[in-house]
């Protein structure tokens, strides 16, 4: 990783303006990465160098240090406000393609953009940026300039004629819809090339076997082409962009070239004393500098409104022969790539044009080694964090210490293995998991049998068991999963310790396999879940929004303006989820006095609420809970008649308790769905309730929640109101099922209530960032990542186990 090669910035320029940004050299920098491809889903296949067996990682830990100033780090937030509104493309080749996939990671770790457009050969695509409203795309081009491949009985040959005089139209019609155009091109003019100036043959490259033509150097036809290229910029009535030359990257091939077993295996930077100025690289940039420079004046002398600036990444890169793929890059059918770069971070800097306007100067653009970091490994390396840095760091910073923390950890496994073999914060000795593959996860988590193994659970009761230590910590981060909402991201809100994350679940007599992301897609491939109850089962929805963002990332295709109905899309699998808020399954009125809400409700105990019951004939899965809601006055209705209360103090009023008004609310619910007729094929399942842990009060009365570890089977307590509640939901979905089996109804159960009521670690408690609620403690939700995350361990189980439901 360029660990600080592309900073946008708002810096003070007075600071940098004397400054050359580009002349400068490489020192250590141990802070890693600002993402992994845990928090990248984007990154390329071919770029993935640790998935594909790279094991060295000290090239990520290195930042470009300017002579005289620094290189700002890049800010993604600052760097989306400047481009607020704007559209901005990348032009060139693949490595114009290399650096947005690049820019496109740094970017997610502020906002996940909607893929809006790409072509069949995935060379022209584009983004959006809806919060924003920010358009990034990558026009792809070979030459900038015009070119015909010369072909040979239907064969490409790998000739060009180049038409030096004419620009590519795939980016130049694009151009007056651009504020920014990032330009780039130069690996493809190392070929035989013809070239053509008004129609006519000027000369060529590489042609020894064309008499009476004159012969030119690649660099020439560079010269030509960028001269072209910024020639249609200068004329182009209908622009006004900034247009950006990214200069020339070079490829360092050692012991032959691409083709002839060439290599690049170093594993740390040149140093400024051992690069060559002199090559081929450097005349390649000199003549782009110049054409650039050539460029801006013909535009000042026009008074044009476009502007021109530069990238110049040649230097910097010349002394990164160890940021290339190599052999990693995972493509079966051709050799070794050095060329392309290893996806981690670059800056981005400022540009001053007129003196209130800042500008980005896009500077070493390319991506180095996208480092793969497991979440298990960033769990162990953020606790190793926790004891050698400031502990009020957060999870969220953790892919950037990641690096400089694992090449310590042999040094680290020898000094304390026996603090590392019995401390109950996540570390793992294996140095390997840290670069292995988010598609090895399974390889990765060691003793949980695969999801494909079911046959030894098929008799188990997977919800009676215990909690057993885990070490590997959570599938995600909350760097790796950015929809996590703020309150439930409880190590940003200050929680200091980090053993809560480090148990699963270990039913009795089996295992509960782990969570399966890409099998559960295809499980629910082309099919529609919604998740129907209170904000816990938003909380679970959350959870496993995370969970299978690290398959995919889905698109947020509708939400009401309160956040309690959203759905989401997955394209690649067709999936639908959606959450249907509901406070009580069936009709809740609150009572409302001088305009004021009482908190006291009129339920009607026979008829559901139409927010999610409209919905029910277009689902296949339902997963429906509720529960916490009827704590409080509430008056019950059945037909016309008030039929009785709960908490109400009235006389000549039948009272009831809670678990009476659950019941008729789940029975009416389960009547509903049985008699819906549109509801064939439906599958209902019932999450039970889970259950809040306020000690010494309730919410509002100092009630708190500071256990750091699960409670001992021993511990639990099953004759609480929580377990009597587990046990009307249960029977109510036995009678569901029964009813249900004549009319081709599936019901099931997600039973969390024993484990949850042994996690009352597993709470934000006073880590849920509410200004406005200071000293309120939240023990009903649960922190993310946390416990909560087996509830679809729970839900992926059933659905296989319970109702036959394969992938």
């Amino acid at each position: 990783n360029i660990n600080n090669v592309c900073s946008v910035l708002v810096v003070n320029v007075e600071e940098e303006e004397n400054c050359d940004l580009f002349t400068g050299h490489w020192v250590p920098e141990p802070s890693g990465s600002l993402y992994t491809n845990l928090s990248c889903k984007t990154i390329p296949e071919s770029k993935n160098c640790f998935k594909n067996g790279r094991q060295d990682v000290n090239f990520l830990n290195w930042k470009w240090k300017p002579e005289n100033c620094e290189l700002p780090r890049f800010d993604a937030k600052a760097f989306l406000e400047m481009v607020r509104g704007k559209k901005m493309a990348f032009i060139g080749d693949s490595l114009a393609r290399n650096h947005v996939e690049s820019l496109l990671c740094l970017l997610s770790q502020e906002e996940i953009p909607l893929e809006i457009y790409k072509d069949s050969e995935d060379r022209f695509k584009k983004w959006y940026f809806t919060s924003h409203d920010f358009t990034l795309m990558i026009i792809w081009s070979k030459f900038l300039i015009e070119a015909d491949e010369i072909m040979m009985n239907g064969t490409s040959s790998g000739t060009y004629n180049l038409h030096l005089d004419k620009v590519d139209n795939s980016w130049a019609n694009i151009l007056p819809k651009l504020n920014y155009a990032i330009i780039s091109t130069g690996h493809w003019f190392f070929r035989i090339m013809y070239l053509h100036k008004n129609n006519n043959l000027i000369g060529c490259v590489y042609c020894n076997n064309k008499p009476n033509t004159t012969q030119h150097k690649s660099n020439f036809a560079i010269r030509m082409a960028f001269r072209t290229t910024f020639d249609f910029i200068n004329s182009c009535k209908n622009c006004s962009l900034v247009t950006l030359m990214r200069t020339y990257s070079p490829s360092h091939f050692e012991n032959g070239l691409w083709n002839t077993g060439g290599s690049c295996n170093r594993t740390s930077p040149s140093s400024e004393v051992k690069i060559d100025l002199d090559g081929f690289e450097w005349e390649i940039r000199k003549s782009q500098l110049e054409e650039m420079e050539r460029a801006r004046e013909i535009g000042v002398k026009k008074g044009n409104k476009c502007k021109f600036g530069v990238v110049d990444v040649t230097r910097a890169m010349k002394m990164r022969r160890d940021g290339h793929p190599g052999s990693h890059w995972d493509n079966k059918f051709c050799l070794n790539s050095h060329s392309s770069w290893l996806s981690g971070n670059f800056h981005l800097e400022k540009y001053e044009y007129g003196k209130s306007l800042y500008l980005l100067s896009l500077f070493l653009s390319f991506s180095l080694c996208l480092s793969m970091m497991k979440s298990t490994t960033t769990s162990t390396l953020f606790s190793e964090r926790l004891k050698h840095y400031d502990k009020r760091e957060k999870w969220s910073k953790m892919g950037k210490i990641v690096p400089f923390l694992f090449t310590s950890f042999a040094l680290i496994t020898v000094l304390f293995s026996f603090f590392l073999l019995f401390s109950p914060i996540p570390f793992k000795v294996t140095s390997k998991q840290g670069l292995t593959s988010v598609q090895n996860l399974h390889e990765l988590q060691g003793n949980f049998p695969k999801t494909d193994h079911f046959e030894e659970v098929e008799n188990c009761d997977l919800f009676t068991g215990h909690w057993i230590p885990e070490l590997k910590g959570s599938v995600y981060t909350n760097s790796s999963c950015t929809t996590i909402p703020d309150s439930k991201n409880c190590f940003k809100h200050g929680r200091q310790d980090v053993d809560f994350v480090n148990w699963r679940w270990k039913p009795e007599n089996c295992e509960l396999p782990m969570f399966d992301s890409m099998a559960f897609m295809e499980m629910v491939r082309g099919k529609k879940m919604a998740f129907i109850g209170d904000s816990v089962a938003r909380n679970h929805i959350e959870s496993l929004l995370c969970l299978l963002s690290q398959e995919e990332i889905p698109l947020e295709i509708y939400k009401d303006t309160e956040d309690r109905f959203k759905k989401w899309y997955f394209p690649n699998h067709d999936f639908t989820l959606m959450i249907l808020w509901t406070k009580f399954l069936i009709v809740g009125e609150e009572r409302m006095v001088n305009g004021t809400g009482t908190s006291a409700f009129d339920l009607q105990l026979d008829k559901v609420e139409n927010s999610w019951a409209d919905f029910l004939p277009e689902l296949d899965y339902a997963i429906i809970s509720d529960g916490h809601w009827f704590f409080r006055v509430m008056y019950l209705h059945q037909g016309n008649s008030l039929t009785g209360c709960v908490y109400c103090n009235e006389p000549n009023i039948t009272k009831h308790d809670i678990s009476f008004a659950v019941r008729m609310a789940f029975r009416t619910a389960f009547d509903h769905i049985n008699a819906c007729k549109n509801c064939n094929g439906l599958v209902t399942l019932v999450r039970t309730f889970a259950p809040a842990h306020f000690e010494n009060g309730f919410w509002n009365t100092g009630g708190y929640c500071n256990r750091t570890s699960p409670l001992s089977k021993e511990e639990l307590d099953l004759g609480v109101f929580e377990w009597e509640m587990r046990n009307i939901q249960v029977e109510e979905m036995e009678r569901a099922r029964e009813i249900g089996k004549k009319q081709g109804k599936k019901f099931g159960v997600v039973d969390v209530t024993r484990a949850m009521l042994m996690r009352p670690d597993g709470h934000p408690g006073s880590h849920w960032g509410n200004k406005w609620m200071k000293g309120y403690n939240d023990c009903v939700h649960w922190c993310m990542p946390g416990p909560v995350d087996h509830w679809s361990h729970f839900l992926m189980a059933v659905m296989r186990k319970e109702l036959g439901i394969f992938s």
